[in-house]
């Protein structure tokens, strides 16, 4: 529906169904000023449309401010002033639920733009359509279009207003977004995930070998890719990785793999992906135990995640698109039971040293009281070889507890 003229002088607006069905403007209101938020009171021209008023497709009716009789093509409000008599005046056409559906002069139009997307891959798709309809009225005659082969899609000529764009294509879920033109232009991408209809590849299976990789050894991912179409598939896949910190995923050294051969349906490809432990990870960034301040250690943080994605795509033919998708899971890394190990032995021989420490000073002090006593210096003499002993085998326990932090410290 829409404004089509308002002639001054003669003080007639004219107004046009536009739409592909028949449409009742029944208590639907025409204003010659933009201020329709306020309360109507305040209007001193406002017409409403009375009941069982409709236009059928193409047609058009006229609104006259002054006198007549009215018939199914000219309505009269029968005033005595004029309405339109303002080059300022603007008409305003409202539904019955005060939602603007018309002005005019038209206001400056605007446009829609951006891509359509595979999710997971930001791969254009070519040929999804996109609907365009008001949210003010869904029954008001939308736009549409497609995209091109990048994706890439642009709606213009569209009034200012808030809009509903719908995205559809086959094999994809359809998604809607609504799109404020108020003020300005906007440029919207869409995001589309394969519907389970479409999807013709799956990963299957992943195992993590061990299940518990230990930090400073390599682990392997046995991941299993089954064909679910009717088609024959050869494969291409590499595995990613990333650290919670770290903001994208990166490749694994080597491993990027293709199949040798084509698979049918229900058919499976197996293959056992090697992460490396070198170059990929700040291992002394992981502080997996703490020591408090009598040198005792205890375990903080054992066990920290991985983040993997294993990307692959299915190829039919090599003229033909291929189908792409990343399955993503996770992997918890701990430290090495060897590690923790040397922790338990680490905080014996601490236990060692300070008790050989409290001995060696305790002899050291009994030997100046015995020297001064009846015993004289003989009974000394032992004292003080008591402290030297158990001095030295302090020096041996801190060293031995040296050499288990060494090991609990190794990357």
């Amino acid at each position: 529906m829409r404004i089509i003229s308002v002639h001054r002088k003669k003080e007639i607006v004219e107004i046009e169904n536009e739409a592909n069905k028949s449409v009742d403007i029944s208590l639907w209101k025409l204003l010659d000023s933009e201020k329709f938020k306020y309360p109507f009171p305040k209007y001193r021209h406002k017409f409403i449309f009375p009941k069982n008023t409709g236009l059928n497709v193409g047609e058009s009716i006229k609104i006259h401010t002054f006198s007549g009789k009215n018939t199914k093509t000219n309505l009269y409000q029968n005033r005595r002033a004029p309405m339109w008599n303002n080059e300022s005046d603007i008409a305003i056409l409202l539904d019955k639920n005060d939602n603007l559906i018309s002005r005019y002069p038209p206001q400056a139009l605007r446009t829609i733009s951006g891509h359509v997307y595979k999710a997971g891959v930001k791969s254009g798709i070519g040929g999804a359509s996109i609907a365009v309809t008001l949210t003010a009225n869904p029954n008001a005659p939308g736009k549409s279009t497609k995209t091109d082969n990048n994706g890439y899609y642009l709606l213009d000529n569209l009034a200012p207003a808030k809009y509903k764009v719908t995205v559809s294509k086959g094999g994809f879920v359809s998604e809607s977004k609504i799109i404020d033109l108020t003020k300005e232009d906007a440029n919207q991408d869409f995001y589309l995930e394969v519907s389970n209809s479409e999807i013709k590849v799956i990963v299957d299976k992943i195992g993590i070998i061990p299940a518990q990789p230990e930090w400073n050894k390599n682990h392997k991912i046995k991941t299993t890719f089954k064909n679910k179409s009717d088609d024959f598939y050869h494969f291409e896949t590499n595995l990613k990785r990333k650290w919670p910190q770290d903001a994208d995923y990166s490749d694994v050294p080597g491993a990027s793999k293709s199949s040798d051969e084509t698979y049918e349906k229900d058919e499976s490809w197996d293959i056992t992906f090697t992460s490396l432990k070198e170059d990929w990870f700040d291992w002394q960034g992981w502080q997996w135990y703490e020591k408090d301040g009598a040198g005792f250690a205890k375990e903080k943080e054992i066990s920290r995640k991985i983040q993997y994605a294993v990307w692959f795509k299915a190829i039919r033919q090599e003229d033909e698109p291929a189908f792409e998708d990343t399955k993503e899971f996770e992997v918890t890394i701990k430290v090495s039971q060897g590690k923790r190990d040397a922790l338990v032995k680490y905080n014996q021989y601490i236990t060692d040293f300070w008790t050989d420490t409290g001995i060696a000073a305790a002899a050291t002090i009994a030997s100046a009281v015995i020297a001064a006593t009846v015993l004289g210096l003989p009974a000394a003499l032992v004292a003080l070889g008591v402290a030297a002993a158990a001095g030295v085998a302090a020096t041996i326990a801190k060293s031995r507890a040296d050499k288990q932090e060494e090991i609990m410290k190794d990357p």
